[in-house]
C-alpha cells in the first residue's frame, strides 16, 4: 500500500535538444523486503523514497545523438534500524551513439552507480556491508556486412574498473566479445 506523487517538467530547448525533470515522494506501507538476518521476505511497516530525476537528450548532428541521465533518491526505513539493500542513493549513464556510415554504426555507454548497501550469506554467516561506488563504460561498433548479416566488436567494463555489485562477487573485468547475427525478416 503506498501513496505516491510526481512532477515533471520537459523542455524542448531547441530542435537538437530536450531537457527533462521529475521530482518524486513516495511512501509505502507493508513494502516486502529481504531480511538477510533471518533469510525470509519481511513487511517493512513505513519506507519513504523522495529524490529527482534529470534528463538530456541531445542530437548535435543528424548522425551523432547524445543521452544523459542521473537520478538521486533518498530512501528511510521509519521506525526501523535497518536499510534497504541494493538501492544506490545516485546512479548517472550517458550513452553517445554515432551513424558512423550507412553500414557502420558505434555506441559508447557510461553507468555510474553510487555507494550502496548489500547482503549476502556465501560465508555461512549474514554480512550487510555498503558497496563502492562505481563507474563503467562499454563500448560496441557493428557493421551491417549484408541485409541479413552484422558483425560487432564489443568490450565490456573498457576501463577495467574493479567492483562489487553483491558482497564478495567481483563483477567481470575487461572482457571483449565479438558477434555475428543472421536475421531473416
Amino acid at each position: 500500500q503506498g501513496e505516491s506523487w510526481d512532477f515533471g517538467l520537459d523542455w524542448a530547448a531547441s530542435d537538437t535538444l530536450n531537457l527533462a525533470s521529475t521530482w518524486f515522494d513516495n511512501d509505502f506501507r507493508d513494502l516486502v523486503d529481504f531480511d538477510a538476518e533471518t533469510f525470509r521476505n519481511v513487511n517493512r511497516n513505513s519506507v519513504q523514497t523522495s529524490g529527482i530525476e534529470l534528463q538530456a537528450d541531445w542530437r548535435p548532428l543528424s548522425l551523432l545523438s547524445l543521452r544523459s541521465q542521473a537520478t538521486y533518491t533518498d530512501i528511510d526505513v521509519r521506525n526501523e534500524d535497518t536499510v534497504l539493500t541494493g538501492r544506490p542513493q545516485w546512479t548517472a549513464s550517458m550513452v553517445a551513439l554515432w551513424q558512423i556510415t550507412e553500414d557502420w554504426d558505434t555506441a559508447l555507454d557510461y553507468r555510474y552507480s553510487g555507494q550502496q548497501w548489500a547482503a549476502s550469506r556465501h560465508t555461512g554467516a549474514s554480512v550487510t556491508e555498503e558497496l563502492d561506488h562505481y563507474h563503467r563504460l562499454d563500448w560496441v561498433l557493428r557493421w551491417q556486412l549484408a541485409q541479413a548479416w552484422q558483425l560487432q566488436l564489443s568490450v565490456d567494463n573498457v576501463l577495467d574498473e574493479n567492483y562489487e555489485t553483491a558482497v564478495g562477487f567481483s563483477a567481470p573485468r575487461r572482457e571483449v566479445r565479438v558477434g555475428v547475427t543472421f536475421s531473416n525478416d
